[in-house]
């Protein structure tokens, strides 16, 4: 009984000790160690004032709306499939990604570097990704599909039976979706716009498979609506997303990729 109770008392002295260095001695630190965790800075937008003539009459003002981000910090093994659920809903609905990705689907269901861009922002596209230059964009999509796809598959007969189910369009906003993520890889944790003034249907759609969909997030937003654009719009600009080119130069003054910013 002597030894056991011995036993029993050089045990409890052992977890009085830790307990005294976990709450006592570290408890400052582990207390700071775990706000950091669970605690993380959220960016609200700022929304722009509205403008009226004179008489009180609006030139533009602010309307409520819905966007969508992803989380690039949060990852499965299923995000291939939920990145393509998610892309069918858009395209089902008729809706557009907001992300400055440089390839699209022509009238002929061709994939074309887009004809607004400069040769000098598809060289930079082609570089950071390749690190050559004249690469087709039907060339780029098939090494971006074998990069950030094809890994998900057992074997490349599993891989090529779904490329080829996959329609243009599906495949387009996959890829699209993956830029993105790739893109933003030094902004881990920070939401990314992909969709902005989603549709009544596209929410509802988005909200009934929302367990389906880890990482996409809805957010209220707003758009911004010009009533006299024809008559007004040298005066009160427009607004529009910022691009790969312009981002340098707008993060000098604490926007992010995801914001927009004015335009004349």
């Amino acid at each position: 009984m002597v030894v056991l109770l011995f036993v029993i008392v050089f045990a409890f002295s052992i977890l009085v000790a830790r307990l005294f260095q976990m709450q006592v001695v570290n408890g400052q630190k582990f207390d700071e160690e775990f706000e950091l965790k669970v605690l993380r800075d959220v960016a609200i937008d700022g929304r722009r004032g509205n403008i009226y003539d004179r008489n009180g009459v609006p030139l533009t003002e602010n309307q409520i709306s819905y966007s969508v981000t992803y989380d690039t910090g949060v990852y499965t093994k299923s995000q291939v499939q939920d990145l393509l659920t998610f892309s069918r809903i858009l395209l089902r609905n008729g809706e557009y990604l907001n992300i400055d990705f440089p390839i699209f689907l022509n009238e002929n269901g061709e994939y074309r570097y887009k004809p607004e861009l400069s040769e000098t922002r598809i060289s930079r596209f082609q570089k950071d990704l390749f690190e050559k230059e004249n690469v087709s964009a039907v060339d780029a999509m098939d090494a971006l599909s074998v990069r950030w796809f094809k890994k998900s598959f057992a074997d490349e007969a599993a891989y090529n039976r779904w490329l080829s189910e996959l329609l243009p369009a599906e495949r387009l906003y996959l890829v699209s979706l993956r830029y993105a993520i790739w893109a933003n890889g030094f902004y881990k944790f920070i939401p990314e716009k992909i969709a902005r003034n989603i549709k009544p249907e596209t929410l509802a759609e988005l909200q009934e498979n929302r367990e389906k969909l880890p990482g996409f997030q809805i957010v209220e937003d707003y758009n911004r609506v010009y009533f006299y654009p024809e008559y007004f719009s040298h005066i009160i600009g427009y607004i529009g997303s910022i691009n790969e080119e312009t981002f340098k130069e707008y993060e000098e003054y604490g926007y992010g990729r995801e914001d927009q910013a004015g335009r004349i």
